[in-house]
């Protein structure tokens, strides 16, 4: 992959079969000797009808 330059912003390409589409919201991270890494960006589990937390979620050992 290589970075290009799109006005004052650089880009990767990314390849399909990363399973990205497009308008994904990612989350990037700058790793050690210039290493980045992106990834999938998540909705708050707080906010969601499909997470359920009870009380016995909180006993934790």
């Amino acid at each position: 992959m290589k970075i290009q330059r799109l006005g004052n912003a650089l880009f990767v390409q990314v390849p399909e079969k990363f399973g990205f589409k497009e308008g994904d919201e990612v989350v990037a991270m700058k790793g050690e000797n210039g290493s980045f890494f992106y990834f999938r960006q998540l909705g708050n589990c707080f906010s969601s009808k499909s997470f359920n937390y009870s009380e016995e979620s909180k006993n934790v050992d």
